[in-house]
């Protein structure tokens, strides 16, 4: 479950590269419900022209995990997931994520619903439809620039983000996403923007010279990046070393990495 959190908040979250536009901290609350379970959190992304950094805290504060992303935009379609307590990094190389099945590959339809006014943003209201089930309502606004760095790295990150890129921007919708709602299964996520505050980013946010790079790569490198309470770090140090070759080789086919230097924000 903590596996497929880590995968999501890389593919949602922690993807977008926006700095000619906008340069300072967003702070987002998040919820996910459904499936018999509920859970909260807050997200912060700091964004300038070096690139961003997340951090995504799911749980109560002390006692939930944190997830802390880097992406550069000098390194585009990479992502490290980042551990600054144990002074280490995880790299993902989404070139490296298999390609589906042109059969399994999703396409996207979009329907504008209105204008809105979220978080003190004038925003376009759309539903997206995907062709698998998965459906997203997004509320997007041009007044913290016009997302055109947002989507791009959202298409170098993920095809399935990039027909829903492709589609938002082909109906005018593809702004800065203030507010989304995704809801796959029996699962709803939601993401809001709870304030926009403009300002210096320090380079020594996305700096990673200073860090080691996890000898493990793939899902069992993103999963020891998470930062958990000492007793949910001993339950995933304890079921990790209990995992058999053939279920480390399967984790790790679900995201596919590569080695390298650790990435400075430069």
């Amino acid at each position: 479950m903590r596996i497929a959190l880590v995968a999501a908040a890389v593919a949602v979250l922690a993807t977008p590269v926006s700095g000619a536009e906008f340069e300072g901290l967003l702070e987002s609350k998040i919820s996910v419900q459904g499936a018999g379970a509920a859970s909260g959190g807050t997200s912060k992304i700091w964004v300038s022209h070096l690139g961003t950094r997340m951090e995504m805290e799911i749980g109560a504060s002390g006692q939930g995990m944190k997830i802390t992303t880097i992406v550069l935009r000098a390194k585009p379609g990479l992502a490290f997931m980042v551990n600054d307590a144990r002074k280490t990094y995880s790299e993902i190389d989404f070139a490296k994520v298999p390609e589906p099945a042109k059969k399994d590959q999703e396409t996207y339809t979009v329907r504008k619903l209105g204008s809105e006014r979220v978080a003190g943003f004038d925003c376009t209201h759309v539903l997206v439809k995907g062709s698998g089930g998965s459906e997203f309502e997004i509320w997007s606004t041009k007044d913290l620039g016009n997302g055109s760095d947002y989507w791009a790295s959202q298409r170098s990150a993920s095809r399935s983000r990039s027909a829903l890129a492709k589609a938002l921007q082909e109906a005018a919708a593809d702004g800065w996403p203030v507010k989304s709602v995704h809801r796959t299964g029996k699962i709803e996520t939601t993401s809001e923007l709870l304030r926009a505050d403009r300002k210096a980013v320090p380079a020594s946010l996305l700096d990673l010279s200073g860090y080691k790079k996890s000898e493990e790569t793939g899902a069992l490198g993103m999963a020891g990046q998470m930062q958990l309470s000492p007793e949910q770090q001993k339950q995933m140090d304890a079921a990790r070393s209990q995992m058999t070759p053939e279920q480390r080789k399967r984790m790790e086919e679900m995201m596919k990495g590569q080695g390298g230097a650790a990435p400075r924000g430069d």
